[in-house]
């Protein structure tokens, strides 16, 4: 009988890892999906009406004898900081109408971890972020990010939608803590043969010193002023409709800064190795966050039958403690 299980995220949860390393290894048709795939479940800035014809046709392009399909990117989720680029609400119903038996993977993390992880990537990492972390964490929540990672209400929509058996949360801790138990409790869900993969490296970390942090922070700063002089004349010269971070000098020029912060950022971390790290217990929105992601985290575990108060979530049975 076919089956169609989609690993709907969340990010910084692992995805990278799962969609590298594990997924690919399984008797399964399997998508990550590329852009245009995105595009047509309604992972898209602009909203694209979902078609459900279109949707099947891109399925059906590689299909294989495989009698179970295995869908994923971490942005069917949403957006990683909740912005409203993407509707998850709406990714889901798109999902429901295509695949209204498919089985649901959700991985979660702790807050706090996510919003470290968020962050950091995006300054050593991605080199976006030249914000402080209060000014991050002031700032984000009241965009959306903070909602997002409230997983009860992804978890009850795709309950009602899909069924509560037919959802699987499964926290990322446990992989961390006992892989052998995550892999089997994901297979014997799945009905689909998991081996515990002999790579375990975690993909996209980024240092938590504080000292690397800050100076990265200094030269995002630096190359985003560069960068944002370089794109002035390039807006002129290309032709109209096109897009100047495209062209290939920008390109080759934001790669070559990739690479030397790549060797920056591990060149800083050997001076400072055991360097204070990012904590956000003493910042000013940690209490507010906490008592939200704490009520958030109580429904998750009356929908879920999760003890998440034993992995160190935010929970109101638990005071508010350092992380």
């Amino acid at each position: 009988m076919k089956k169609t299980i989609i690993h709907i995220g969340y990010h910084k949860s692992a995805s990278t890892f799962l969609q590298e390393v594990v997924f690919p290894q399984l008797p399964v048709q399997y998508f990550f999906l590329d852009k245009t795939g995105r595009r047509h479940i309604g992972i898209s800035s602009d909203h694209q009406s979902f078609h459900l014809e279109t949707w099947l046709n891109y399925l059906q392009q590689n299909r294989s004898s495989h009698e179970t399909t295995l869908i994923t990117h971490e942005a069917l989720s949403g957006h990683p900081h909740g912005y409203e680029q993407i509707d998850p609400t709406q990714i889901a119903h798109n999902l429901h109408a295509a695949h209204p038996n498919a089985k649901i993977l959700i991985i979660i993390r702790n807050q706090f971890d996510y919003l470290k992880s968020i962050y950091t990537y995006r300054v050593s990492g991605k080199g976006a972020e030249t914000r402080s972390f209060s000014q991050f964490l002031n700032n984000e929540p009241k965009l959306g990010i903070a909602d997002h990672i409230c997983y009860n209400k992804r978890i009850q929509l795709y309950q009602e939608l899909f069924g509560s058996e037919n959802v699987y949360v499964i926290p990322l801790e446990y992989l961390k803590t006992s892989p052998s138990l995550f892999y089997q409790q994901l297979s014997q869900w799945a009905d689909i043969p998991i081996p515990i993969p002999t790579q375990s490296k975690p993909r996209n970390t980024s240092t938590k010193i504080l000292s690397v942090l800050n100076k990265m922070r200094k030269m995002n700063y630096i190359f985003k002023l560069i960068f944002g002089t370089l794109l002035f004349p390039l807006k002129i010269l290309q032709p109209n409709g096109s897009n100047p971070e495209q062209s290939i000098g920008y390109r080759n020029l934001r790669f070559g800064y990739y690479q030397f912060r790549s060797r920056l950022v591990n060149f800083l971390i050997t001076r400072d190795p055991n360097g204070p790290k990012l904590n956000m217990v003493k910042d000013n929105n940690y209490h507010t966050l906490y008592q939200k992601f704490a009520q958030a985290n109580k429904q998750v575990e009356i929908l879920t039958s999760l003890d998440l108060v034993s992995l160190g979530y935010p929970h109101p049975t638990k005071p508010s403690q350092n992380s």
